[in-house]
């Protein structure tokens, strides 16, 4: 374990406790009574930056303000490529969200027969109907675009004006 500190120039007793300018690191202990309980997952590491107050980037991109008397591990947690491998089958689809939860395989409404959604049946796969519905619609009928602002694409262009200092 190292003691997460921003001593730049002073002199360290300890050859295990460093400064951690910058470098990766992994199990952070938040509360001292508790063992490592933070980015201990696959590939998961987190870089506490030399700014001050010691703030640390987590994986999910949020920073998150740090005490200098927690300590972490130095390190990268292996396996950190499994998200990069594609999803060649529908089986390591079906495996993946199995352990999760029940998401998987996603039907589209349009696919669906009458009886089952509001946007099935037909002879082709349309909508036939706005997509975009009330907000005080009644249960079954709350689907598509729930009480949307706008829809379409976006047009023209924000015109950015120049700071005068």
């Amino acid at each position: 374990m190292v003691k997460l500190s921003r001593s730049q120039g002073k002199e360290l007793n300890n050859r295990r406790q460093q400064p951690l300018a910058g470098s990766s690191v992994t199990g952070c202990q938040c509360k001292a009574i508790r063992g490592p309980h933070r980015d201990i997952g696959k590939g998961n590491a987190e870089k506490p930056p030399l700014e001050a107050p010691p703030r640390e980037k987590l994986p999910s991109g949020s920073k998150k303000v740090i005490s200098s008397a927690d300590r972490a591990v130095v390190a990268v947690v292996a396996g950190g490529g499994r998200i990069g491998k594609p999803i060649i089958k529908a089986g390591g689809a079906y495996h993946k969200y199995k352990a999760k939860r029940n998401c998987w395989p996603r039907v589209r409404g349009v696919a669906m027969n009458p009886g089952e959604h509001p946007f099935g049946g037909g002879n082709h796969q349309h909508i036939g109907k706005l997509s975009t519905i009330r907000r005080d619609a009644p249960a079954r009928r709350k689907v598509g675009i729930i009480a949307a602002r706008r829809t379409g694409r976006l047009c023209g262009t924000k015109t950015v004006q120049e700071k005068e200092n």
